[in-house]
């Protein structure tokens, strides 16, 4: 009989155990755990980088219920506008900064305040002359004359702008408007500003001066004393458009 086949699958099987054997060696356990372990570590490292880029984009803070801002600068971060309505919050604001006197009249417009004092004053009708004065103080739209929307929306678009002079009677009420037309008086959207002005004097029935920067003296003179003496100059009354 011949046992040469039976001994060669004897050797076969013999290596097959010892391949299994080496593979089921503690060291080799070892190995592979470590390898494990550090690439957990590697993973979670990884992770960590990539939160903390993404956290320093981040850098503005949206106030919300009962919250703080982060610590850091305050220029950092965008603030509440609506926390200004609060007086104390006003205070606060206030008490971080210092402030300096600005001239309430450029050049031009100082060299034209005594002229428009010294007409009124020979008007002899009790006019007064006010600088830079809000239109929202002396207008007011017309209570029942639109819907309550259109009356705060129509207020809310003159109550920013302001007069560089306004002339009111006796008895505090506007009676004429005066824009001084400077050197860099249309700038920006002057002209759009001018334009809310007049329409909102003209539905008042306010005249509206506008003095160019080559005035002279007597035309400024007779159209105010025209303006001022309505006795004289019955048909002044309305909203007229001057230019001097």
């Amino acid at each position: 009989m011949d046992y040469t086949g039976a001994t060669d699958w004897g050797r076969h099987f013999q290596l097959a155990q010892d391949r299994i054997g080496q593979a089921n060696h503690p060291d080799n356990y070892a190995l592979f755990f470590l390898a494990l372990l550090v690439s957990v570590f590697l993973a979670l490292a990884f992770l960590r980088m990539k939160g903390r880029k993404s956290s320093k984009k981040k850098r503005y803070w949206s106030p919300q219920k009962n919250s703080k801002p982060p610590l850091g600068r305050l220029s950092d971060f965008h603030t509440n506008k609506a926390d200004l309505a609060d007086p104390k919050h006003q205070l606060d604001a206030v008490a971080k900064v210092g402030f300096e006197k600005v001239r309430l009249l450029n050049k031009e417009e100082s060299r034209l305040l005594p002229l428009l004092e010294t007409t009124v004053k020979q008007a002899n009708n009790g006019h007064r002359v006010m600088a830079q004065t809000s239109l929202g103080e002396v207008l007011r739209p017309k209570p029942g004359s639109s819907s309550s929307a259109d009356l705060k929306a129509a207020h809310a678009s003159i109550n920013s702008k302001r007069l560089d002079f306004a002339i009111v009677d006796r008895s505090g009420f506007l009676s004429c408007a005066i824009e001084y037309q400077g050197s860099g008086h249309y700038q920006g959207n002057a002209f759009m500003r001018d334009a809310v002005k007049k329409e909102a004097l003209r539905r008042a029935g306010v005249p509206f001066v506008e003095v160019p920067c080559n005035y002279r003296r007597e035309d400024i003179e007779q159209i105010i004393d025209r303006i001022l003496r309505p006795r004289q100059n019955a048909s002044q009354h309305g909203h007229t458009a001057v230019n001097v």
